[in-house]
């Protein structure tokens, strides 16, 4: 199996939730606005990071998924804490 194919990628994000993303957009954009940018940002993420070879895929997800979900991701929830804390979890 090749390096690339070996590799868990990891995608760390936010269920995009009107009012809780995007949030430093408004008020030049409504708080619906933001979220849809949000998730359309999330959606091409996910359905890029699914068509990179991987042994693997994890989306760190603080939220609920959604249909912006693409099927072959394993879901795991952000733990508490700061974004640094968030990150070293992710990894660990």
């Amino acid at each position: 199996m090749s390096a690339a194919c070996a590799a868990t990628l990891l995608v760390i994000a936010k269920q995009p939730v009107p009012g809780r993303v995007k949030t430093r957009l408004t008020p030049h954009y409504t708080p619906e606005e933001a979220a849809a940018l949000a998730e359309a940002a999330l959606r091409d993420t996910l359905h890029t990071v699914a068509r990179t070879p991987a042994r693997r895929r994890v989306l760190v997800l603080d939220g609920v998924p959604g249909a912006w979900l693409p099927p072959g991701f394993e879901v795991v929830p952000q733990v508490s804490g700061g974004l640094d804390e968030r990150i070293a979890a992710a990894f660990g």
